[in-house]
């Protein structure tokens, strides 16, 4: 079910890019229909799995502590910023890392969300700059 579910999306975020470029008379995807689909897809995200993830990308050494990801969240308690992390990392999005202290969460190495790690832009709100903005 996870998989059919991960799947329904990507080709939900390829038909939005499709749109797009049909609505500017392109036959073909540009970076330009980044941010639209990046936006759509953050802001549709549950609860702070969204939030949590900009942060994580905009950090600039690519990792969180709790602490770290409960100010950006500005969330009073670490229990829940940590709840957020392991859905994170629960789905792909991140690894979360407990063996030290403290526990961090980091885009992935491998596997099919590892384009985030190198994606040199995160477009938020039409940008092309890293602004990582947290609003959606």
């Amino acid at each position: 079910m996870f998989k059919s579910n991960v799947e329904n999306v990507e080709s939900t975020s390829v038909m939005l890019a499709r749109g797009r470029a049909i609505l500017h008379d392109r036959h073909q995807l540009t970076e330009d229909d980044l941010p639209m689909v990046a936006h759509v897809a953050l802001s549709s995200m549950p609860g702070r799995r969204g939030a949590l993830l900009r942060t994580l990308v905009c950090s600039p050494e690519g990792q969180l502590t709790v602490t770290d990801a409960q100010k950006a969240l500005d969330v009073g308690s670490p229990n829940t910023v940590r709840e957020t992390m392991q859905d994170l990392a629960g789905i792909g999005l991140a690894v979360m890392d407990t063996s030290g202290h403290p526990a961090t969460l980091r885009l992935p190495d491998s596997g099919r969300w590892v384009w985030l790690r190198d994606f040199p832009v995160i477009p938020f709100q039409g940008t092309r700059t890293r602004t990582c903005q947290l609003t959606t």
